[in-house]
């Protein structure tokens, strides 16, 4: 059965508030704000975003409600419902749920506590479930050129666990598990030239199944996890993955490190992010959406 977009952030709003009957003794404020945005591989998106803060009697901020209704120049009308969580201690659970006229589903679980047992240990899981119509591919290697953009549709689900043990307050040593599943690449959603006719020999065209493991070691001096103004995160990790798709060469490692430094001006107005990101990745035929790229939405970003 096919869902209207814009009926499910309201179909998840009042399966919210039925199994939260105490939210409506809460205080709740409401900020409507229209959205207008236009990016060039994700296209133009208008409509209108209602955040909805909930703080507890204590006035800590206890649930961020954000639905929202876009018209996407790429997908057509989109209805996404996110809902936080916030406890003491740092705890959050995330929720996201988003259906699209055309092609792109988004569902997403997620748990942190970076406090459990006292403070001694840090654990974390996700679920989640999605179809990306707008992913771009270039092919492989430092030659590649802007004419050789192509198109494809993503569709995957991703499962992440994660456990950490603190050896100081900033300090943490932590051995996580993935699971990422990834259907072969579909049509997009524009008009360029689909990535499976172009690059059809490329490793991961036909789908993966990518099971890894890792130990990461982290310091971080950051004044807060979500809004932080000042301080230091490092990250180094070492990976071993296995792709259960591949069974004449599954095996492929990855190792990294990452640095981020926050200088905040004498108020706190205005604050600077430094970041630097060193990626290797060992082994071949690595599917090419598991291999190190630079560029594009996520990976030269500041924060």
């Amino acid at each position: 059965m096919r869902i209207p977009a814009i009926y499910l952030p309201l179909m998840l709003l009042l399966m919210l508030c039925l199994t939260c009957p105490n939210l409506a003794q809460a205080d709740v404020k409401y900020f409507p704000i229209p959205a207008i945005s236009t990016s060039k591989n994700d296209g133009r998106d208008f409509g209108l975003i209602v955040p909805t803060l909930i703080t507890g009697p204590d006035g800590d901020l206890r649930y961020l409600i954000a639905p929202m209704v876009l018209y996407n120049s790429f997908v057509g009308t989109r209805g996404t419902f996110n809902l936080f969580r916030y406890e003491p201690g740092g705890k959050e659970l995330k929720g996201l749920a988003s259906w699209s006229e055309r092609i792109e589903r988004k569902f997403l679980l997620s748990y942190v506590d970076p406090g459990f047992s006292n403070g001694r240990y840090s654990i974390g899981f996700s679920a989640t479930h999605f179809k990306n119509a707008t992913m771009r591919f270039f092919g492989l290697g430092p030659t590649t050129v802007k004419a050789d953009e192509t198109n494809y549709t993503a569709s995957e689900t991703r499962l992440n666990l994660k456990f950490g043990v603190y050896a100081n307050e900033v300090t943490q040593i932590a051995v996580s598990q993935r699971l990422r599943h990834l259907q072969a690449i579909q049509q997009g959603a524009t008009e360029l030239p689909f990535t499976g006719d172009e690059f059809s020999n490329i490793p991961g065209v036909h789908g993966a199944t990518i099971l890894g493991q890792r130990v990461s070691f982290h310091y971080d001096t950051r004044d807060n996890l979500v809004t932080p103004t000042d301080g230091t995160a490092i990250t180094a990790y070492a990976e071993l993955n296995y792709n259960l798709r591949n069974a004449s060469d599954p095996l492929y490692s990855r190792y990294g490190l990452e640095v981020k430094k926050l200088f905040a001006s004498e108020s706190k107005r205005a604050i600077l992010v430094v970041r630097g990101d060193l990626q290797a990745i060992l082994g071949s035929h690595v599917p090419f959406y598991e291999q190190s790229s630079l560029g594009g939405q996520h990976n030269l970003r500041g924060f």
